[in-house]
């Protein structure tokens, strides 16, 4: 099989390629990048040492940087004249999360967005960046074991916030980009070579009662906080009970349920799987989680902007170069795509698939505090 991208592992000054097999696994809702790596070829053992000990390691497709990180695991097996090394790891993220903060003296932060809570708890150098609005959190504890990644997950779930590892080891707050992948993905037309179209109600519910104390206060209200979020594409009474994970007032609240109402129509609502030749879009960019692609696939009454949920990247000497794409309505991870020439405007899919615009309340009366 071709094998189309130049796939080269950079540690310790070392350039190692010639691999028989490379996964790559990328998802706007996970904080860290997962590769893996196969190779049979007797003589690139003696440098595959070298990875055994890394720091860091960086993993390049034609000089572009796919994932920088550590390597978590390195075997090699051998068998008469037979050998094979694989080699797992992660990108730089995993040290948020798998690592707690310990020279932070009380473990509390208050009146921070959560990228500025991010990057005051981390203590292993791990860089934290956001693309979307964030609001300021009155007060963020941390729980004594929570990891970093634990702490800044909790809260941002509850503003609507999804954390994204990215190739540079970072990792990002995010509701997904308006950024584009060129050309579309079309029924019949490469590069796409397979797909799976999937609508699910089993996880769908509605209202989303959303319950919570407030940390301070002895008001009906604030001993008993309750918000409820309808989602309209549940046609029946289908209640779903939500605990307050963090001391949420009433706008925190709502915005708790309508990222519920949000997720479960990416769980359970319309999903495409689509496997397509290579890991470029026609411009030459490599697929990308968080990016919009026009989908088209009028058997199935789909012609709408989706956006990439989560993807792997594969290339092996049976199957070639290939990536596997799932795309869940944009709506879903709480950032509207916007209309144009290859946007909202053209899309023709049946109207039963649509997702309800997200509505975020960015801010709360005094009164409701």
């Amino acid at each position: 099989m071709d094998l189309s991208e130049d796939v080269t592992l950079e540690v310790d000054g070392l350039r190692l390629r010639g691999f028989q097999e490379v996964n790559i696994s990328r998802s706007l809702n996970d904080a860290t990048i997962s590769f893996g790596l196969r190779v049979t070829n007797p003589a690139w053992s003696a440098d595959a040492f070298a990875i055994r000990f890394a720091k860091e390691v960086v993993l390049k497709a034609a000089g572009e940087t796919l994932c920088r990180g550590t390597v978590d695991d390195f075997e090699s097996e051998c068998e008469e004249d037979k050998r094979e090394v694989r080699i797992s790891g992660k990108s730089k993220g995993v040290l948020a999360v798998r690592h707690p903060p310990v020279k932070h003296k009380t473990g509390r932060i208050e009146n921070k967005d959560l990228l500025m809570v991010a990057k005051e708890f981390t203590e292993t150098g791990v860089e934290w960046k956001s693309d979307t609005k964030l609001t300021p959190i009155a007060m963020v504890q941390r729980n004594p074991l929570d990891t970093v990644f634990d702490t800044v997950e909790r809260y941002a779930r509850a503003q609507g916030v999804m954390l994204t590892g990215q190739p540079d080891g970072s990792i990002l707050l995010t509701r997904g980009s308006d950024k584009r992948h060129g050309g579309e993905l079309a029924e019949g037309v490469r590069p796409m070579t397979k797909y799976k179209i999937k609508v699910s109600q089993s996880k769908k519910a509605s209202p989303s009662v959303v319950r919570n104390q407030r940390r301070m206060g002895v008001t009906p209200k604030q001993l008993r906080s309750e918000e409820q979020v309808f989602d309209p594409s549940v046609g029946t009474f289908r209640p779903a009970i939500i605990l307050g994970e963090t001391d949420m007032d009433q706008r925190q609240a709502k915005n708790a349920g309508e990222w519920q109402r949000l997720r479960q129509n990416a769980n359970g609502g319309l999903s495409a799987t689509i496997s397509v030749s290579g890991w470029r879009d026609p411009d030459g960019t490599i697929w990308e989680p968080g990016r919009l692609i026009f989908l088209r696939i009028p058997s199935e009454r789909v012609e709408q902007d989706m956006r990439i949920e989560s993807l792997t990247l594969t290339q092996s000497l049976r199957d070639g170069t290939t990536a596997e794409l799932t795309l869940v309505d944009p709506n879903t991870t709480g950032s509207q795509s916007k209309s144009g020439k290859a946007g909202t405007n053209r899309n023709k899919s049946d109207s039963r698939y649509e997702v309800k615009a997200p509505s975020f309340v960015e801010s709360v009366s005094p009164t409701d505090q």
